[in-house]
C-alpha cells in the first residue's frame, strides 16, 4: 500500500511537471 502510495504521487508530480511545461510553451507561443 505505501509503495503503491509513493508511486502515486511520483505519477502526479509528473504529470504536474508535464503540465507545467505545456503550459510555459503556451505562454512562449502565444
Amino acid at each position: 500500500m505505501v509503495t503503491f502510495t509513493l508511486n502515486t504521487i511520483k505519477y502526479y508530480a509528473f504529470l504536474l511537471k508535464t503540465f507545467d511545461n505545456y503550459a510555459n510553451a503556451l505562454k512562449i507561443h502565444f
